[in-house]
């Protein structure tokens, strides 16, 4: 894919082979409009032009934006080629859950707010009448079009072509060597992260996930992950009813959520892939959530510039990670 990118770099729809229509989401906070109007935007946008802007509704919300940010947010806004909601609001923090502290004081519960915003940027896609086949949940990261293109569509091929997935996240990293968002991912037997390098995941249990990573699959088994991106058929966020769907404990479409126990969290986008496995439970024994270690994203454009070049040695740290872990 990447080649046929580099051969064709302004075809609309290179990437896009089968037309598939993929919804993307993002909700952001940009004080003075610094992601909207660099590298984010710009990979955002050259994103909708490979897939194809007539196959692309983009769906953005930001919090609390200030003038600048918002002044921003329109000139890229003016730049979409494709279907878009780009929307802005305040939050009113006193209708969403908080907690009462020993010593009385109400916090607000964070995970209950970062799922009300990204369920927020979800809205259009549960209104719409157009039917969609993947959705894309962007982070604030810095990200190569192509290897987005690449997670949506290439992740975990059947004999076809065709990806084969309900869930399937990018990699994160805050400098060029170290994994970001343990705190979402859990590995196939729900263990969680205890080593940030390379090969990430723990010998514990069967070591399902590790042993993927090692295996260079670009299809990691796993029961929860995030990584700053990810790709999700996107029919479990979109229709109330699925056939063969176990719906006695979750109901569709999914949404995000938060735990609802007072002194006790877990991360929004861990919890929406347990519902996505508690739905899909009846249907087969693998819950088809992935993570591919091919797609890999940064917070920065200086350590996405360098992800190539740990990639080359990382299998160097695997024994020393065994060891340390």
């Amino acid at each position: 894919m990447k080649y046929n990118i580099k051969r064709n770099p302004i075809r609309k729809g290179v990437a896009n082979t089968n037309n598939e229509k993929v919804f993307i989401a993002a909700s952001l906070y940009d004080p003075n409009g610094d992601l909207v109007s660099d590298d984010w935007g710009h990979a955002v946008l050259r994103l909708v032009t490979i897939l194809g802007p007539e196959n692309v509704q983009l769906s953005l919300y930001e919090n609390d934006a200030d003038q600048r940010s918002k002044g921003k947010l329109w000139e890229f806004q003016a730049r979409l080629a494709c279907n878009h909601s780009i929307v802005e609001g305040t939050m009113n923090y006193e209708a969403l859950p908080h907690i009462t502290m020993p010593d009385g004081t109400q916090r607000l519960k964070r995970m209950a707010f970062l799922a009300e915003v990204r369920n927020r940027a979800l809205a259009p896609l549960r209104t719409t009448e157009t039917r969609f086949d993947k959705l894309l949940y962007l982070n604030d990261v810095i990200f190569s079009p192509a290897d987005a293109a690449n997670l949506l569509f290439s992740t975990n091929q059947d004999d076809s072509g065709r990806a084969q997935y309900r869930a399937a996240c990018a990699v994160d990293f805050d400098n060029p060597f170290k994994f970001y968002d343990t705190f979402a991912t859990r590995d196939s037997e729900g263990f969680d992260m205890r080593a940030i390098f390379y090969p990430w995941f723990t010998s514990a249990g069967e070591a399902i996930s590790r042993s993927d990573v090692l295996a260079q699959k670009d299809a990691v088994r796993v029961k929860s992950c995030w990584g700053g991106m990810v790709a999700f058929d996107a029919q479990w966020f979109q229709y109330s009813h699925i056939d063969g769907a176990d719906t006695s404990a979750v109901q569709l479409p999914l949404q995000f959520r938060a735990e609802e126990d007072s002194y006790w969290d877990s991360s929004e986008c861990c919890l929406v892939h347990a519902d996505l496995a508690a739905l899909t439970s009846s249907l087969d024994n693998h819950h088809g959530i992935f993570m591919n270690p091919y797609v890999r994203v940064a917070y920065t454009k200086k350590v996405l510039d360098w992800l190539w070049l740990s990639q080359r040695v990382e299998r160097l740290y695997a024994p020393t990670q065994a060891v340390v872990k």
